[in-house]
């Protein structure tokens, strides 16, 4: 019987197809969904892990991503020394951060590529960006700087190119710079810098930005040698971070300059509560699909039934009972379920790195965990999309369909 079943499920040829495409077409689009959301998970939780005992000061006025981009009064680089002293802190980097426009460098931001100046030596030795050169150099000269990796992904996803070797021509904010140079009305001063290298630090944030030398930084916005945006401040361990931003803050309460504390975990983790509705829309979005796949096999299998009353009908004058009837119908849903859920994945696996590969980032994770969960489900989507169409062949009368014969 079970033989008979499932070739029974291959004998009409159409009506295979279409419930076969029905459940890969729910399966596949689960697969997309769902892997792409562990990716960015992933992502977001390795760079959660790197950036767990971080601490950014700024000025009060400077926005909540001032420490990226930049912004707010300027704050005395004197700090940095101060606050190094401070018990329960591993180091502190002086940085001055700009933003490099859309019109510079092409990017998928909006508002353009961050780009930090940073003391190189104190840089490496703080395992920051320039200890992490996966291809070309480190900074050795004015105006070098390097770039993350991702960078080079969203300039090539916004339409333009970046190598090492390349020059990337940054418009000048400092006003007295702007004036002295400024020839014509309308004529903004721009300098030029060369790519030098490639840095990767899995954390995702500094890997979609641009580092260069501190003073270089100075000259494009003006900020003063004895002033800077923004103090990162590394904690001896994650336990750690909240004491010491409760004692920057009650060291300089009274200061001339206010400044913020901005523990870099608890932004990312606004982030992550963020992703965390993104993740359950996919879901939904998911399981919608896949119970869509079961009713598209419920649909084709109730066709197929009405089509084979009179078939049933003989099966039972033969001799079945009505729960070989309901075996068979179910066997045949289970077939066509399990083949439509295999061929999704498959489907959703290959669309998920052609994603990757558009975007120039491994976004997409399917671990065979996922991989299992999102094939079961196709099949109970698939069986359950078979109960009517057994519920109804099992009721086949096999007088009355022998007597419309």
């Amino acid at each position: 019987m079970l033989k008979f079943s499932i070739s029974n499920a291959f004998r009409r040829k159409t009506i295979t197809f279409l419930a076969i495409l029905g459940a890969a077409l729910g399966a596949g689009l689960m697969t997309v969904l769902l892997s792409l959301s562990g990716g960015m998970d992933a992502k977001l939780n390795s760079t959660l892990d790197k950036v767990a005992g971080d601490i950014l000061v700024s000025s009060k006025d400077a926005s909540v991503i001032g420490g990226f981009i930049g912004g707010g009064t300027p704050i005395p680089e004197k700090m940095v020394t101060d606050i190094k002293k401070l018990d329960g802190v591993k180091n502190t980097q002086p940085i001055i951060s700009t933003v490099i426009p859309t019109q510079s460098l092409k990017s998928i931001i909006p508002i353009g590529t961050p780009f930090q100046g940073v003391k190189t030596e104190q840089n490496k030795e703080s395992d920051g960006a320039l200890s992490k050169i996966v291809a070309g150099r480190g900074i050795e000269n004015p105006y070098e700087v390097v770039v993350g990796s991702s960078v080079i992904a969203q300039t090539e996803n916004a339409g333009g190119s970046l190598k090492v070797g390349d020059t990337i021509t940054v418009p000048v904010t400092s006003a007295s710079l702007q004036s002295s140079q400024m020839k014509n009305p309308g004529n903004i001063p721009t300098k030029e810098f060369k790519v030098v290298g490639l840095f990767e630090t899995g954390n995702e944030i500094n890997d979609r930005g641009v580092v260069g030398n501190i003073d270089d930084l100075r000259i494009v916005t003006g900020i003063p040698a004895d002033m800077v945006n923004t103090i990162r401040v590394t904690a001896n361990g994650s336990d750690d971070v909240e004491r010491v931003a409760d004692e920057i803050n009650n060291k300089y309460k009274d200061s001339s300059t206010p400044i913020q504390t901005t523990i870099s975990k608890d932004l990312l983790g606004d982030i992550n509560k963020t992703m965390d509705i993104f993740r359950a829309f996919l879901l939904i979005i998911s399981a919608v699909a896949a119970t869509a796949g079961g009713v598209s096999i419920m649909i084709i299998m109730l066709m197929s039934v009405t089509e084979r009353m009179q078939e049933f009908g003989i099966l039972k004058a033969a001799g079945w009972s009505n729960k070989n009837i309901l075996v068979s119908v179910f066997v045949e849903s289970l077939t066509l379920a399990i083949i439509g859920s295999l061929v999704g994945l498959g489907f959703g696996f290959v669309l998920g790195k052609l994603i990757d590969y558009r975007l120039g980032e491994h976004l997409s994770l399917l671990s065979p965990g996922l991989a299992l969960s999102i094939v079961l489900f196709g099949i109970v989507m698939g069986v359950l999309g078979g109960v009517y169409p057994a519920w109804r062949a099992a009721r086949v009368s096999p007088i009355e369909t022998l007597k419309s014969a």
